[in-house]
């Protein structure tokens, strides 16, 4: 078993132990994130992940590329906000740090035409206006299933 990947476990464990233990639901939110990126990880490019190691003596791009990456936050995202639709226990905070993420990512492809990234954008500000406005649990909720089977697809690419 590779070295980073034992220690994404033991991140994992200490962020859902310390959660559990101090009753924290964003720990144990993390630790759960964590886990789920992982399986997904593991799932999807499991035959064609080298350990780190040799990717490394390689010169080659570390355990995860950037596509994969940018699912995490996607997945991520699209937790928080069936959390927030939900129960309504994510403070926008957390969801306005993400959603500035991914509106950082989309911005450049705005322009070319790129139908994702527009919708990343919007919701984006809807959520954002959501300081100021009162939105139903169902548009956080639509937009989680959005975000989670963007962030699913881009482990396939």
């Amino acid at each position: 078993m590779d070295s980073q990947l034992i220690s994404f476990l033991a991140l994992a464990f200490f962020f859902l132990i310390r959660g559990v233990s101090s009753l924290d639901i964003i720990l144990q939110l993390m630790g759960i994130s964590v886990l789920l990126i992982l399986i997904f990880d593991y799932y999807f490019n499991h035959e064609e992940t080298k350990k780190y190691s040799e990717i490394k003596s390689e010169g080659g791009v570390p355990f995860f590329n950037v596509i994969s990456i940018l699912g995490h936050i996607d997945l991520t995202l699209g937790i928080l906000l069936i959390i927030k639709g939900m129960w309504g226990i994510i403070p926008l905070g957390i969801l306005s740090f993400f959603l500035v993420l991914i509106c950082m990512k989309a911005l450049p492809f705005v322009f070319g035409g790129d139908i994702a990234s527009v919708l990343d954008v919007l919701f984006s500000i809807i959520v954002i206006s959501a300081y100021f406005i009162s939105i139903p649990d169902q548009v956080f909720i639509g937009m989680a299933i959005y975000f989670i089977q963007k962030g699913i697809f881009s482990y396939a690419a």
